[in-house]
């Protein structure tokens, strides 16, 4: 009897927390740049009124502008949010899991713990935005401008940065296992202290970068732009090093055992 007491006041509990988060889900709302309080039914038909914009090539809909809006934890799954005009905006927590948002506006933008898992992000504009945590796993980041990034603790697990802009990007305690940086601009990237041995970077900009006392145990750097890198303390051991440009890199303490440097350019 107790026994089944007990199963009934989990169930009551847990049927307690879905509602409160269905209620809570209902209550969301946001303040746009003018000052006007919106609801989760105005996003749900500023997203519609957007996919319209974006299939109708502009004849038909409205572009979805969010500027500077105060939106955390706005619910864009799955939309098609190409070429939205989100800059500027708070969006922590943000769910953008699956979403399309090709050529989106994403400058300056909070978006600190946003999900953004999947999402085709294909040269969206995210200079300087706030992806402190946020989960970019599997996203299409391709030719996507992400200068003065901060990406502290960013999940990059398998995202694709084929020809990213990453200049001065921060990306200490990032995930990057299994990301593509093929021909990615990480001229003076933040990745010191960090265990790079996942990353293929060949013939990469890395000027300036910064990558003190970071593992780059066998990590192919063949052809690589390093010149002015910070090197210091770093574990290059059977690093492929071969015709990179190292003039002007520190690598005061760097452990180059095994490294092959063939044709590397050095001061």
């Amino acid at each position: 009897m107790a026994e089944h007491r007990n199963r009934v006041f989990v169930f009551i509990l847990i049927m307690l927390f879905v509602c409160s988060a269905a209620m809570a889900a209902d209550d969301w709302q946001a303040k746009l740049k003018n000052g006007n309080l919106v609801d989760k039914g105005w996003l749900d038909r500023a997203k519609e009124d957007h996919g319209n914009w974006v299939r109708s090539n502009g004849s038909m809909g409205v572009r979805l502008n969010m500027e500077n809006a105060l939106a955390k934890g706005a619910d864009f799954a799955g939309a098609d949010l190409a070429g939205a005009v989100l800059a500027g905006a708070l969006l922590s927590g943000a769910n953008f899991s699956d979403a399309t948002m090709k050529k989106a506006h994403l400058d300056y933008a909070d978006c600190e713990k946003a999900d953004f898992h999947g999402a085709d992000l294909e040269e969206a504009q995210i200079w300087g935005c706030r992806l402190v945590n946020a989960n970019l796993n599997k996203a299409n980041l391709r030719a996507a401008v992400l200068t003065e990034a901060n990406m502290y603790g960013a999940d990059l697990r398998g995202a694709d940065l084929r020809g990213a802009s990453l200049v001065t990007a921060n990306l200490k305690a990032a995930k990057l296992e299994g990301a593509k940086l093929g021909g990615a601009d990480l001229d003076g990237v933040d990745l010191a202290h960090m265990d790079l041995r996942c990353l293929s970077l060949p013939k990469g900009q890395l000027r300036w970068a910064e990558m003190e006392q970071s593992d780059l145990r066998g990590v192919d750097l063949a052809g690589a732009c390093l010149a002015d890198a910070k090197l210091g303390g770093a574990d290059l051991r059977g690093a492929d090093l071969r015709g990179a440009d190292l003039r002007g890199a520190d690598l005061n303490g760097a452990n180059l055992e095994g490294a092959n440097m063939e044709g590397a350019l050095l001061d």
